[in-house]
């Protein structure tokens, strides 16, 4: 497998074959839990406005666990039902139902609803590409897609575009997404996946003290 998606870093954009795709489906299909490092870029008219770094887990369809260190520490929990938004500066915790926040790209495709065909118009992109539209692109993946959310009601995506990369052991190495306010990059590192080590992230509890709203 390795030699097929080496073959893109010579290219800029490629038409998706059948087994490309595939491959994307396959590997989000796949995908049942994911642990990393990550460092986010946040982007508003090109200008980079915060940068980030902690770790995060996911487990399908929708528990997630970000715990950001960097430059302000706080977590973003999900238990497949609720959605915990925990400032720790503040010592609050804002509580909401997990659908209110998960009509996002990631979210949709580790739900494992529909299919990647279903859901996106999709292209593979060589590093040329990346490097010629990103002037700070550092990304380390083998193989790169763009995917455009299609128009149905189906998608329900607030992203205009993602970019998702992956590497030659078919691990999730980079993600991005556009919006309408702006730009998130995601880079991975120390990557896990299928291989859970503490189940018990997503099942937040606040803190003594700590002011909860919304439940």
């Amino acid at each position: 497998m390795k030699k097929w998606l080496l073959f893109f870093l010579t290219g800029w954009f490629a038409p998706m074959t059948y087994a490309q795709t595939t491959l994307l489906d396959n590997f989000f299909n796949q995908l049942e839990t994911f642990e990393a490092n990550f460092e986010q870029i946040v982007k508003q008219d090109n200008v980079v406005v915060q940068q980030s770094s902690g770790t995060v887990a996911l487990k399908k369809p929708t528990k997630f666990y970000w715990d950001y260190q960097q430059p302000e520490v706080m977590q973003l929990v999900s238990n497949g039902v609720d959605f915990y938004h925990y400032d720790v500066a503040l010592a609050q915790v804002t509580v909401r139902p997990v659908d209110e926040v998960a009509a996002n790209a990631l979210s949709t495709l580790l739900s494992g609803e529909k299919s990647v065909d279903a859901l996106f118009d999709t292209q593979a992109i060589g590093r040329p590409a990346m490097q010629s539209r990103f002037a700070d692109f550092r990304g380390n993946a083998d193989v790169y897609f763009l995917l455009i959310p299609k128009e149905t009601d189906e998608a329900a995506l607030t992203q205009s575009e993602v970019i998702i990369g992956l590497s030659a052991e078919n691990t999730l190495n980079y993600f991005y997404a556009k919006d309408d306010f702006g730009e998130n990059t995601f880079y991975f590192s120390q990557i896990k996946q299928n291989q859970l080590t503490n189940d018990s992230l997503f099942d937040f509890v606040a803190p003594d003290g700590v002011d909860v709203f919304g439940q």
